[in-house]
């Protein structure tokens, strides 16, 4: 890009309609700087979180499809990582995970997979052991680890940070934007902080998340389509992106 390119300082471009609400539906995605061998030579985190509006969170039973999908989030993104040595997929296992009532209209599930490359050998030295999947009886009440255990486990930390929510309201069509907002830590930034790589890395992940949508069915076989993008340092080490796109 050059030196007068508009991703120089924070903006926008695009235009969404009057009384649209950014945060109706969508996925916070954050994810931290990786150093190089991370996957390979230690523990590599991927957090997945779902919450969702509901008329009666206390009133609500059966946890099964919140939890598949935080699940399936988080898989998905599991069988897009290779092992450098290897090329293949990294095991993984499930370090925490939860599902549960969030205030009096949010429900909630979470996980937190730590991803290991084998070593040269073939081992795997050093692999915690991880919790096992609930069973189905387990998910019809709210259940997983407790606040202090989530507390203590951190998933806001984990390299790749996937928090998804939908408060749309079923019976009846959802015409605001779905939103992105991508979130990156930095070492440092300065006024001249190129952001076009980090808009470019957004509206990838936007793509991604657009097509997750399409297979559950929550958007249309339309092509992916943005409304409105933003973009700014929420911080001196933090980039936050924001794409809008249609919902269907």
């Amino acid at each position: 890009m050059t030196a007068d390119s508009k991703f120089l300082a924070a903006g926008a471009d695009g235009e969404l309609a009057p009384g649209s609400s950014l945060w109706r539906k969508g996925l916070v995605y954050t994810t931290r700087p990786k150093p190089a061998g991370r996957l390979q030579h230690g523990d590599y985190r991927i957090s997945a979180g779902f919450k969702r509006g509901v008329a009666s969170a206390h009133a609500f039973t059966g946890f099964h499809d919140l939890y598949r999908r935080v699940v399936t989030v988080a898989g998905r993104r599991v069988s897009q990582l290779t092992c450098p040595d290897t090329r293949e997929i990294p095991s993984s296992i499930i370090l925490g995970h939860a599902w549960r009532p969030l205030g009096e209209n949010i429900v909630t599930s979470l996980i937190t997979l730590s991803l290991r490359c084998p070593a040269q050998d073939g081992s795997t030295h050093g692999l915690v052991r991880g919790e096992l999947p609930p069973t189905d009886e387990a998910l019809r009440f709210p259940g997983g680890a407790t606040l202090e255990d989530l507390e203590r486990l951190a998933p806001q930390r984990a390299d790749e940070l996937y928090n998804e929510f939908d408060f749309t309201d079923p019976s009846s069509p959802n015409t605001d934007p779905i939103t992105l907002s991508y979130g990156e830590s930095i070492s440092s930034s300065d006024a001249s902080l190129d952001l076009t790589p980090f808009v470019q890395r957004a509206e990838t992940v936007a793509r991604s998340y657009h097509a997750l949508l399409q297979s559950f069915g929550e958007a249309g076989a339309d092509a992916f389509r943005i409304q409105r993008r933003e973009w700014f340092l929420a911080s001196p080490s933090f980039v936050t992106v924001h794409i809008c796109f249609d919902p269907y």
